[in-house]
């Protein structure tokens, strides 16, 4: 019977290996950046282009971020930051980038708003309550 370990096991033994090791904490800041912006979709019930909308870029930049393949600047960080409402901290450090978001979002009535315009009642879509 084949027996199967999970992913955090399987992280922690890869994670051993010091090449594995330096790929993960060089990667870490593109990691962090997408799973709070996965996150941040996912509480507020978004698709990526109603995400765009709320960012003023087009979806494909919101992909090319939630897939956490390239590193975003910190211009970018700012920018959603301020669009979104929330705050965070970066911790710069010889072998790695930190960033921790901390601080919550704006409220979703201003979201609300948004997606009522992005979403008129004439092309058969209407805002959905959040």
């Amino acid at each position: 019977m084949t027996t199967y370990r999970s992913f955090k096991d399987v992280l922690a033994r890869s994670l051993q290996n010091p090449e594995i090791r330096a790929e993960w904490d060089r990667t870490a800041l593109a990691r962090d950046v997408s799973i709070w912006l996965l996150r941040y979709r996912k509480d507020h019930n978004l698709t990526q282009t109603e995400l765009a909308d709320l960012l003023d870029w087009k979806q494909p930049a919101v992909a090319r971020l939630e897939r956490g393949e390239h590193e975003p600047s910190i211009s970018t960080l700012y920018h959603l930051i301020d669009r979104l409402g929330s705050k965070a901290k970066i911790s710069i450090e010889p072998d790695r980038v930190v960033l921790q978001f901390v601080g919550r979002t704006r409220p979703l009535r201003r979201r609300t708003r948004l997606v009522s315009r992005l979403r008129p009642g004439g092309r058969g879509l209407t805002p959905q309550p959040v």
